[in-house]
């Protein structure tokens, strides 16, 4: 985006600089609050049953969600969105090698990088290992925006989500970095201010964002899981065929 003010000078040219989009511009949306971007491509990338559970994902819409959250994430808080961040990116490098449109494929497609532990465990860079990371902490983000929604402090909020949600998959020093970040989140109004973006749309769009929010994103994460668990039964199946294949020295 360019800024042009005042005539041009004796060669036709401006003067001009890059000016920075305002939050709402940067979000993509002039009438709603922050998150309704990040709502609206989440569900577009979600594939629902009869019964609106998710049955599989579009995968560029929903790293394209992700990415619209991580945006949200940053301006709620300091460093908040490294919980999604970095496995974004590994979701992104996993997809320029084995991605496809749909997500379901595209892990499956992606499991026999899994070979160099024998299919005992991930493959750090994987996108499986990615989506279980995304998975947790999509899951904490909606357990604290539906807590928020009905009216708990984000100190409460934080607390009980991450109970509920992160708190067995973290050690000592995870769990100190995990709650200086989540400090830095504001409490009540402020942060429902921080929501609304540019356009003061009002408390009860915010709340109503925030719960739609937490739905989307427990629906996703609920099918994240499930992919994680058919994943590491493939592994299991996988690795007897491999230690079989080893002890003949196929492997």
């Amino acid at each position: 985006m360019w800024s042009f003010d005042g005539p041009p000078d004796s060669y036709g040219h401006w003067d001009h600089e890059t000016a920075r989009p305002a939050e709402r511009a940067i979000l993509g949306m002039s009438t709603h609050g922050v998150l309704r971007p990040v709502i609206v491509q989440l569900k577009k990338a979600a594939m629902l049953d009869t019964e609106q559970q998710v049955t599989d994902l579009l995968s560029e819409d929903f790293l394209e969600g992700l990415q619209a959250f991580t945006l949200v994430l940053e301006l709620v808080g300091w460093h908040v969105n490294d919980l999604l961040t970095t496995d974004l990116e590994k979701l992104r490098r996993s997809m320029a090698k084995y991605g496809k449109a749909s997500y379901r494929e595209w892990l499956q497609n992606e499991i026999p990088v899994h070979a160099e532990s024998g299919y005992k465990e991930y493959a750090d860079e994987s996108a499986a290992m990615a989506n279980l990371w995304v998975a947790r902490n999509l899951r904490f983000f909606a357990e604290m925006f539906g807590l928020q929604a009905d009216g708990h402090e984000t100190t409460d909020a934080v607390r009980v989500a991450y109970s509920r949600t992160l708190q067995d998959h973290h050690g000592f020093i995870q769990r100190q970095a995990f709650f200086l970040v989540m400090a830095q989140i504001p409490d009540g109004a402020k942060l429902l201010r921080v929501l609304e973006g540019e356009v003061l749309i009002g408390t009860e769009k915010v709340v109503q964002e925030l719960l739609e929010l937490s739905d989307v994103g427990t629906r996703i994460s609920d099918y994240l899981f499930r992919m994680d668990r058919d994943i590491v039964m493939e592994n299991e199946k996988r690795q007897e065929q491999f230690e079989v294949d080893a002890a003949y020295g196929r492997a």
